[in-house]
């Protein structure tokens, strides 16, 4: 048979009057620091709180957190790790004004090819069925594709070293 809600009210009470016998710093007293409120809050509204079972979750919490603590670690480590091999494949500037400048040049070759490739389209445009003009036109848009993917990356690149997007 259970206690009713007075008897276990006078029980506590009880209990409470041995434990302040004690005194404030005695053993006792400090265990059972909060439990006499919880067993007050427990009997009032039918709960069954007790500082053990918080203590219990609590730890299981810390134990969840200090797995997810460790993954994260391993995860930052593996990530610094990743930086590092990006960061080594970067380019400093001075290397992308060095290949900004040979993509320039490039371009600008291709381009005065394409150019050449146009002249001798215009001198055979009056035998357009002969291999040499197919051969021009054929040169020709092959130049011209070059020079201006040429320039499309020395663009970019001077974005990258200027810092303009």
């Amino acid at each position: 048979m259970s206690a009713t809600k007075e008897q276990e009210r006078k029980a506590l009470e009880e209990i409470r009057k041995i434990v302040d016998s004690l005194g404030k710093d005695s053993y006792i007293a400090t265990a059972f620091e909060g439990c006499f409120e919880d067993a007050e809050e427990n009997i009032d509204n039918d709960f069954a709180l007790s500082w053990k079972n918080r203590a219990e979750v609590a730890g299981k919490r810390v134990d969840e957190l200090e797995k997810k603590y460790t993954k994260l670690v391993d995860n930052y480590e593996e990530m610094k790790h990743d930086i590092a091999t990006l960061e080594s494949m970067v380019l400093d500037t001075e290397d992308m004004v060095f290949l900004k400048n040979i993509a320039s040049d490039w371009a600008a070759d291709e381009e005065h090819l394409a150019d050449e490739a146009a002249d001798k389209i215009v001198a055979l445009a009056l035998n357009p069925h002969c291999d040499d003009f197919r051969n021009a036109v054929t040169t020709h848009r092959a130049r011209s594709a070059r020079a201006k993917k040429g320039y499309e990356v020395a663009k970019r690149l001077e974005e990258r070293i200027t810092g303009k997007h």
